[in-house]
């Protein structure tokens, strides 16, 4: 019997190749994906640090005060986030300017978004879980990350490669 739920796995695996996909993705976008791991890290840092400080020192500790830091915590992580993605994970793509660096940032913005949207929704659904603020905002930051890593490599920064 294990060893039919040893090779079912393998099957699973070997035969999808979604581990090998995977792996050729992670291959391919190293570079970016190593920035985008340190900047996100940073943002992050800055996220949690902020929040920590609205709820723990200007005493955002109600449920409806702790949503308000959380949502100001992570708007100025975005446009850090955005700052250092252009300039240091994706410096590698066009360098845009006047209005057209404008609408990355509005393009950045609404990428995100989708993040920001999972994020608000899951936090409250965790908070009355249980799970402590800091958890909260960690495992919405991890979730979001994921689908902004996609965003931001194929559409708001893709390179100049990719367009021709």
């Amino acid at each position: 019997m294990g060893s039919t739920t040893d090779q079912a796995w393998n099957d699973l695996m070997a035969g999808s190749g979604i581990l090998t996909r995977a792996k050729e993705y992670i291959n391919l976008h190293r570079h970016h994906i190593i920035r985008f791991l340190l900047v996100g890290s940073t943002a992050a840092a800055l996220n949690i640090g902020l929040m920590y400080v609205l709820v723990e020192f200007c005493e955002f500790n109600t449920l409806l005060l702790k949503n308000v830091a959380n949502l100001l915590s992570m708007e100025t992580s975005v446009v850090y986030n955005f700052m250092l993605s252009r300039g240091f994970t994706w410096s590698d793509t066009p360098r845009y300017r006047g209005w057209r660096l404008l609408l990355q940032l509005i393009g950045f913005h609404s990428a995100i978004g989708i993040g920001l949207l999972l994020r608000l929704a899951l936090f409250p659904v965790l908070q009355q879980i249980g799970v402590s603020y800091i958890p909260n905002v960690v495992l919405g930051i991890s979730a979001a990350a994921i689908i902004d890593f996609f965003i931001y490599n194929h559409i708001i920064f893709k390179s100049k490669a990719a367009n021709e």
